[in-house]
């Protein structure tokens, strides 16, 4: 993720409360996120509707595995909001993207 732009698509998209051990069912919508979009390294969400929403790079990267041994890259972010979540994208886009709030996590996923 770090320095030179690139993007990556996805086209389904969920979102997990975990205080209610919720998930949505998967929608096929289109979502792109484009990294490193500017000098200070913020990512681009360009949603299905056609709205793109910056979303402002406050952290470092830090690699991972999670409980399945996937790799993934994080970054901690500011939304449009003005709130702070996590950034996670693994290796492969079958398990895709998450944006990470306390309580909510929105993923988006090839399937």
């Amino acid at each position: 993720m770090e320095n030179e732009k690139f993007r990556i698509d996805y086209n389904y998209t969920t979102i997990f409360d975990k205080d209610r051990n919720y998930r949505t069912d998967w929608s096929k919508k289109i979502n792109s996120f484009v990294f490193n979009y500017n000098s200070n390294g913020d990512i681009a969400h360009y949603k299905s509707s056609g709205e793109m929403v910056l979303l402002r790079k406050l952290s470092e990267i830090e690699e991972g595995f999670d409980d399945n041994n996937e790799h993934y890259q994080s970054i901690t972010v500011l939304d449009s909001q003005g709130n702070k979540c996590i950034l996670q994208v693994f290796d492969k886009t079958s398990i895709g993207l998450k944006i990470i709030y306390s309580n909510l996590r929105r993923e988006f996923a090839n399937k």
